[in-house]
């Protein structure tokens, strides 16, 4: 079985231990030049003992007295590492009030997202967050569990991600191997964690920090310590660090699906799912799929009677079988899935693709905005109304993917205005032959928009069929993935800290334009040579659909 780079860095640290696992040491000194405890008493909502569970009130997340912390010693604590002194508050002289809990999994509407924020006005080099999550026991390592966000004094600010199986655990018999932190107290089967951070910024005044969830678990926050020079573990975690950032800063893998047509739903339900297994044993973050493949992108003959009835029933809604299964196929997998399909909708239906992240959720749905109204079948879809972009939570943080469909890369005003709304990436689900010119003209919109495209076509299956010739171009316009014909699952990597600075270095994209000397651009006049007619034969007129 082959080993991932994440496996590996976990086993290559093995030999270190950031703080001793269960040895007792004496407590260190807690000098106010050495160690300053931050005050959480303003911001904790919740306290330690729960006696009753899911009744919305008590202590800790209301899951009752067999999981929470009744016995935990207030003060100042050392607990198993001996190093490093939290001061726990008690909640007897709070009001009974002791941690923070945000939202998450079955506690969505209990808690706040974000809490209030955390008074530190001081300069500091390190902090150790005492916390730990609980309903994070199902979910995959480098998940984003909990954010911190440190704010300087003149508006800087820092996020601190705290990653599954990196800095944080489930409460639940947590890796006792975490590379940036450890457990650190048991009580009732539940541990706390001990995280130190390195403050990149030691010269700014640190004014407050506010805590913020992810949803993907509950985080539970109990102490942060600070310190004014350098504390206990600072050459072990800057070492680590380095070595850990080289994988979190590393590539992000798009799988292309290129399959052959066909028009059968089920049949593209049951191979989707091998496809997206292909992907994930690729090692795939995101897998694409071409334009409408819940039906291979395929139509009926709209001279017969009833046709347009029957093409309105070839849709599928975001809650039916279909998108429902891609759904939990992503929950399964850990993969984000960018999944096509002809839409119902009001009216005429939509070509549409959904993004679904790793959990399962639709994080952007986009419905063709340059439908081709010169062919019969789109000619009877409800054409788009925007270019949405979407934040993407990938194992390596955010990435802001948006997305257009086949003749939507044909009008540079598709990828420009993904590239205004702040796109990284674009998606693009295709069904059409794809000749060097297109290909060329794909690889121009990454390069002129300072982006990564990545297209996905069905193969050359036989007769209708298109060519394949799925592709991925990075933000320098640098080809990254060209298939052939044949079906498969190809897979391209990207660079996301080659790609973002290409970005903030490129003249391109929005970089040097003059968008006031524009206005014609968005009239909707059109003189001769560009007068058409569309497959009604009728003018095609603009504005109507």
């Amino acid at each position: 079985m082959k080993t991932t780079l994440f496996f590996f860095v976990i086993q290559l640290l093995a030999c270190f231990s950031i703080l001793p696992q269960t040895e007792h040491r004496p407590s260190p000194r807690t000098g106010q030049q050495e160690f300053i405890f931050i005050d959480l008493e303003g911001a904790a909502n919740m306290g330690f003992y729960d006696s009753v569970a899911d009744d919305n009130r008590g202590g800790w997340t209301d899951f009752g007295p067999n999981a929470c912390m009744k016995n935990i010693p207030t003060g100042v604590q050392t607990f198993q590492d001996g190093l490093v002194p939290f001061n726990i508050i008690d909640p007897a002289g709070n009001e009974g009030k002791s941690v923070i809990v945000l939202s998450g999994p079955r506690r969505e509407d209990a808690f706040p997202a974000l809490s209030p924020k955390i008074p530190v006005n001081t300069k500091l080099q390190e902090f150790y967050f005492l916390h730990t999550c609980m309903y994070a026991e199902t979910t995959g390592d480098l998940l984003p569990i909990v954010k911190y966000i440190i704010h300087y004094k003149g508006g800087t600010e820092h996020t601190f991600i705290c990653y599954k199986g990196l800095e944080t655990d489930d409460w639940w018999d947590p890796s006792p191997r975490m590379p940036r932190a450890v457990r650190t107290y048991n009580e009732d089967m539940t541990w706390l964690i001990n995280t130190p951070w390195l403050n990149p910024l030691p010269e700014k005044t640190i004014e407050w920090i506010r805590m913020e969830s992810t949803g993907s678990a509950i985080p539970i926050l109990v102490a942060i310590t600070g310190t004014t020079g350098q504390g206990p573990h600072h050459s072990l975690m800057s070492m680590i660090n380095e070595r850990i950032e080289n994988y979190i800063t590393g590539n992000l893998r798009i799988a292309l699906v290129q399959p052959e047509k066909v028009f059968d739903q089920e049949i593209n339900m049951k191979k989707g799912e091998e496809y997206c297994r292909q992907a994930r044993d690729k090692g795939a973050d995101i897998v694409v799929f071409p334009e409408m493949y819940n039906i291979g992108y395929s139509g009926i003959d709209f001279k017969q009677t009833g046709a347009i009835e029957k093409w309105q029933s070839l849709a599928v809604g975001q809650n039916d079988e279909f998108v429902e299964h891609f759904r939990k196929l992503a929950r399964e997998l850990n993969l984000a899935i960018h999944i096509t399909y002809l839409e119902s909708w009001e009216g005429l239906p939509r070509n549409s693709a959904s993004l679904i992240d790793r959990r399962g959720n639709i994080v952007m749905t986009y419905a063709k905005v340059h439908t081709c109204d010169f062919i019969e079948l789109e000619l009877h879809t409800t054409p788009g109304d925007d270019f949405v972009v979407a934040d993407l939570d990938t194992r390596l943080g955010q990435v802001k993917i948006g997305s257009m469909i086949c003749y939507d890369r044909e009008h540079p005003e598709s990828a420009r205005l993904n590239m205004l709304n702040g796109a990284e990436v674009i998606l693009t689900p295709n069904a059409c032959n794809l000749y060097p010119m297109l290909l060329n003209q794909f690889q121009v919109r990454a390069f002129e928009n300072a982006l990564v495209t990545a297209m996905a076509n069905y193969a050359n299956s036989g007769p209708n069929s298109f060519n394949g010739h799925s592709c991925v171009f990075g933000a320098d316009g640098e080809q990254k993935l060209l298939a052939g014909e044949d079906e498969g699952v190809f897979v391209a990597e990207i660079n996301l800290g080659k790609m973002r600075e290409i970005r903030e270095k490129t003249i391109y994209g929005n970089a040097f334009r003059r968008p006031h000397k524009y206005e014609l651009m968005t009239s909707p006049d059109v003189e001769k040579p560009f007068m058409r007619i569309n497959n009604f034969g009728q003018p095609f007129n603009r504005l109507e659909r």
